[in-house]
């Protein structure tokens, strides 16, 4: 796949507050909405599921979590990872379920054909709830967080399900090898099922960091942020929990790419220092901006 996988930014972007999917009770709920997260474990509290966590309370949801996997990592390296039993996940998922009410679920690290497995019958259990699909094959250095074939998997078994996936640019030529341009690549993930596809242009490497997201009929969402100095650790799941958790409230798919895109960049322009070359991004300054459910769903 060539460069030009990168973004034009001619189509028009439409914003609106009406949620635009099916699963629209929970927008009156005058509880926060919670948010069930399949993710990976990274101990460096960067990335994974304490991305997820940190992210969703921050936004007013309540999070519930399911480990996929265990890694043995920090902001610079992964040394090795393991998936956790396929009949663990089922059992937590069924008692997650039969307790209380799942407004969106975030599926991030999966790490086996199995663990795909298992997650595309529970949420096939649940077709009413929208899944937000970060397709992570690889850490930010580049380590393989997965085991093959996994993205045959992955498009068979869940992108068809999702309401919306966030890959960067190097996910989307790992998913959509024989596409020569990012039209292409959209659309054939569009056409496997795929509700909304948003491309992000963090590993893009340009001046500004551009992030634009398609539906089946037209752009939906087009914004160009300052490239910020440095390299950061958990961006991505950062950006995905943040969609699921706007989406959980309520919000318009692409109202919720916006918010969930102004929440990251801001984490970031106020990231963790480390001693090491990544920074952790700061998930904790939401004073700025709306935090719980009744201020999200009434504006």
């Amino acid at each position: 796949m060539s460069d030009s996988l990168v973004p034009s930014s001619n189509d028009s972007t439409h914003h609106h507050m009406q949620s635009d999917h099916p699963h629209n009770q929970y927008k009156s709920f005058a509880t926060p909405p919670r948010v069930l997260c399949f993710s990976g474990l990274d101990p460096s509290g960067g990335a994974g599921i304490q991305a997820d966590i940190e992210t969703l309370l921050a936004i007013g949801c309540i999070p519930a979590s399911i480990v996929t996997c265990v890694t043995a990592q920090n902001s610079a390296e992964l040394k090795s990872w393991q998936p956790i039993p396929t009949s663990m996940l089922k059992q937590q998922a069924q008692l997650i379920f039969d307790e209380t009410p799942i407004a969106a679920i975030k599926i991030g690290m999966l790490g086996t054909i199995e663990i795909i497995e298992v997650i595309a019958k529970i949420i096939s259990d649940q077709p009413n709830i929208p899944i937000i699909l970060d397709p992570i094959l690889k850490s930010g250095r580049g380590q393989s967080l997965s085991q093959a074939p996994l993205v045959d998997a992955l498009l068979q078994a869940l992108i068809p399900s999702a309401h919306l996936i966030t890959p960067n640019a190097l996910e989307i030529r790992q998913l959509c090898p024989n596409a020569t341009n990012v039209t292409m690549a959209v659309d054939d993930l569009l056409a496997s099922g795929c509700q909304n596809v948003c491309l992000t242009g963090g590993h893009i490497k340009t001046e500004a960091v551009h992030n634009k997201a398609w539906n089946t009929d037209h752009c939906i969402y087009d914004q160009v942020w300052p490239r910020l100095k440095g390299q950061y650790h958990g961006t991505g799941c950062t950006f995905a929990s943040a969609c699921a958790g706007y989406i959980a409230h309520g919000i318009n798919t692409a109202h919720a790419l916006a918010l969930a895109d102004e929440f990251t960049w801001n984490s970031i322009n106020q990231a963790l220092p480390t001693n090491r070359p990544q920074h952790v991004p700061n998930r904790q300054h939401q004073q700025s901006f709306k935090t719980t459910h009744q201020e999200l769903i009434n504006p």
